[in-house]
């Protein structure tokens, strides 16, 4: 297992590294703790996981199957 930090809405080091892996396991996303929920707290949560997610998708799906893509997200 190796642990790829970066920001998921910005292009960087970290799509290279998802190419070659097995699995994928997202941990991207606004702390919940130590801020009241807000409504505006609320959607930053939600935008910080769904964005992040759609985009680490959109770089798996962009890797040929022959080039490693990961058959695993989770």
């Amino acid at each position: 297992a190796e642990a790829v930090e970066g920001n998921p809405q910005e292009n960087g080091a970290w799509q290279a590294a998802v190419r070659g892996c097995d699995a994928v396991v997202n941990l991207v996303g606004e702390p919940i703790a130590h801020k009241p929920w807000t409504k505006v707290q609320k959607e930053l949560i939600h935008y910080s996981r769904v964005g992040s997610t759609h985009r680490l998708v959109e770089t798996i799906r962009n890797i040929a199957p022959n080039e490693g893509r990961p058959k695993t997200l989770v």
